[in-house]
């Protein structure tokens, strides 16, 4: 079980997300669903290159990474972003490993939360309550 909160952050993403049980279930959703597309495409476009569509890409990532208060996530997707607009690719290869990583972690709480889906633990589901805290 996952239990660093920069990983993932359930009370935050809970009250960014009005308190909505069933909002943050389809955000979650949403997010295991579109996260891969979006790195299989800052992958395609650092492949090719292609700066503008790495930042883009770096950009998406970041903001599907706040919903959830995941610091990391966000922290290495700002980094892959930031050397992209600056023109800085000799940094992105190093860059794009460490968003791997990040974005593998919260996609594992993210199957972990929807795998605990309903077993509720003082408000918090089971395998988020150490993140909560």
């Amino acid at each position: 079980m996952m239990t660093n909160s920069t990983v993932l952050d359930y009370a935050g993403s809970m009250q960014r997300m009005g308190n909505d049980p069933q909002l943050f279930d389809e955000m979650l959703g949403f997010f295991r669903e579109d996260a891969p597309a979006w790195l299989r495409r800052l992958h395609q476009a650092l492949a090719n290159s292609d700066l503008p569509a790495v930042r883009f890409a770096a950009h998406s990532l970041k903001g599907q990474a706040a919903n959830f208060g995941a610091e990391r996530a966000v922290q290495a997707a700002g980094f892959v972003e930031i050397a992209a607009r600056e023109l800085r690719p000799v940094e992105l290869p190093a860059a794009v490993h460490d968003l791997d990583a990040a974005f593998t972690e919260l996609l594992m709480a993210a199957d972990e939360l929807s795998q605990h889906e309903g077993t509720m633990e003082n408000g918090f589901p089971s395998a988020a309550r150490t993140r909560a805290r």
